[in-house]
């Protein structure tokens, strides 16, 4: 099992702006990249803050739907787990024998990027304006980049690592 960070980052890093993706409305980007994250994570288990869970509208299927969030009160629906730390939500997924995926936000990857294993990135060619942000990964030292799938607007790749 690896613990695996999934997400779709611009060249300026961007990952969102004001609750929305910025290249959403672009199929050329949006259906190959949702279709690559249902192909990676079917069958996995998911963690995400709560905020990427809402945004969802409900449970991923035919996964298990890990939610994190620092709220008590909180009483996820059914078939989703919570979770109150990263740490309670690696416990719950340690005995997966699939990878474990971090689908978002901001907040989850910044918090687990240094537990990774790998990246599984769709990187756009293209800057995009917004207020959340990837962590930095790019010429950290830390990640050897071992795949890549070039298209016409982005790129599928994998890091691992080093």
């Amino acid at each position: 099992m690896a613990f695996v960070i999934i997400a779709a980052v611009a060249r300026n890093y961007v990952i969102g702006d004001r609750g929305q993706i910025p290249w959403f409305s672009d199929d050329e980007i949006r259906k190959p990249d949702m279709k690559k994250f249902r192909e990676l994570t079917l069958g996995t288990s998911v963690i995400m803050g709560r905020s990427t869970f809402d945004s969802l509208k409900k449970p991923l299927e035919d996964r298990t739907n890990i939610v994190l969030t620092r709220n008590p009160d909180y009483i996820a629906p059914n078939g989703v787990i919570s979770a109150k730390s990263i740490e309670e939500a690696l416990d719950i997924s340690k005995f997966s024998k699939r990878d474990v995926y971090i689908i978002g936000g901001a907040q989850v990857y910044k918090q687990t990027i240094g537990l990774a294993d790998r990246l599984e990135l769709t990187e756009l060619n293209t800057d995009y304006s917004g207020d959340v942000l990837f962590p930095e990964y790019r010429n950290t030292g830390e990640w050897n980049r071992v795949k890549v799938e070039h298209r016409k607007k982005f790129s599928f790749v994998t890091y691992e690592r080093t």
